[in-house]
């Protein structure tokens, strides 16, 4: 069951990134009679958060068909066994921060390449390895701090080859801007920060009650739309500036170009669809991850997709193929190894042990002499005394 949720995990978060990528590349008419990509990164979220209400949905449809059967099926089942004591208020903090670090990616998606946003997404673990020491007490060795330190590195390598290839590579660009690219990648990086404090605070919640999964993310998905909403709303009438301004009346969120664009092309309905489900999918899976493993290691998992997210790039001609960029994505990889791993470390401990296995058999070889003159192998059982 666990090796499903992963592969939904992996799935679900793949689809997401190439859906709203899609999306930002799709044109369509405003209220203006003007021709402009799909840019609504509140609108999104608000999708993203109902997608995770639907889970309380179908928790309750389910939860109340197993209890009509009387023979306590909804305490063994997997998506509803748990305590039904607990607060829901809360999953408020956690949808609170989730729904800023989306609407942060969306805008981050929208001005980046998609490669990019993956890998610059990973050093989240580094926000995530601070919370963990805070919340659980935790204690980052020098390990830890080398393998931080490479994944920061890397990410600065990547924002610097960003903004070179920007000259000969911008089929998935909507702004042919230095400083689009970079606010971009910079704002990424904010929403790791809120990420990495999300993922920690649901870990130490969730694994102190035994709280329904699915009923969970349900909550959040309520919590979430709630403040989306509100935000949405002065969104909806705060000026931008460019890059942020793309729609009729110059807002940071026009939600009156929506209902005129999706009419104007209809793919964007269909990847919008497809992302409404994958977003429950990838909320639910992504929760159960951290409940049965840790937050850390929802993002080494997380990290998996890169592959696939710039293996896709390639194929849909997004993007082209940069030496320098998998060289990152190698680095970066590495880095997040040997963070959860410790990879150095045991190669240091297995040459260490090889060693000594090697010495001990050409010792095993020489003969010492006893008191009487006689050949004693070296690597015979001690006398007892």
């Amino acid at each position: 069951m666990h090796h499903i949720l992963v592969f939904l995990f992996l799935l679900s978060g793949t689809a997401n990134v190439l859906l709203i990528k899609w999306t930002n590349t799709l044109e369509a008419e405003c209220n203006d009679g003007k021709l402009r990509f799909f840019q609504h990164p509140v609108f999104l979220t608000m999708i993203m958060f109902a997608g995770e209400l639907v889970c309380y949905v179908i928790f309750k449809c389910m939860y109340c068909f197993l209890r009509r059967r009387g023979d306590g099926s909804e305490i063994v089942n997997f998506f509803t066994n748990g305590d039904q004591d607990f607060r829901p208020s809360k999953m408020f903090y956690p949808a609170f921060l989730h729904g800023i670090a989306s609407i942060l990616l969306f805008n981050g998606l929208y001005l980046t390449y998609a490669s990019s946003f993956q890998m610059i997404r990973s050093s989240c673990i580094i926000f995530v390895a601070f919370a963990s020491g805070i919340q659980f007490n935790t204690t980052l060795t020098a390990r830890h701090w080398s393998a931080m330190l490479s994944i920061a590195l890397t990410v600065f390598f990547i924002i610097i080859n960003d903004l070179q290839r920007i000259r000969y590579d911008q089929n998935s660009l909507s702004h042919i801007d230095f400083n689009a690219v970079l606010s971009a990648e910079l704002m990424i990086i904010c929403a790791g920060a809120f990420e990495g404090i999300r993922m920690v605070y649901e870990e130490k919640y969730i694994k102190a009650i035994n709280i329904p999964l699915m009923q969970a993310i349900g909550w959040r998905g309520i919590f979430g739309l709630l403040t989306t909403a509100l935000w949405g709303v002065g969104m909806n009438y705060q000026p931008a500036i460019i890059p942020f301004n793309d729609n009729s009346r110059g807002v940071f969120d026009d939600f009156m170009d929506i209902s005129k664009q999706l009419q104007s092309n209809h793919w964007i309905i269909v990847a919008i669809s497809i992302f409404f489900i994958a977003a429950a999918v990838h909320g639910y899976t992504g929760l159960c991850i951290t409940k049965f493993s840790s937050s850390s290691n929802l993002i080494h998992g997380d990290c998996l997709r890169t592959y696939v997210v710039s293996m896709m790039v390639l194929l849909l001609r997004w993007e082209q193929l940069n030496f320098i960029s998998w060289l990152c994505f190698i680095s970066l990889q590495f880095g997040i190894m040997s963070y959860r791993r410790a990879i150095l470390m045991e190669w240091y401990r297995k040459i260490l042990l090889r060693l000594q296995r090697n010495r001990y058999n050409n010792m095993s070889g020489d003969n010492t002499r006893d008191l009487d003159g006689n050949a004693v192998p070296t690597n015979r059982q001690a006398d007892v005394i």
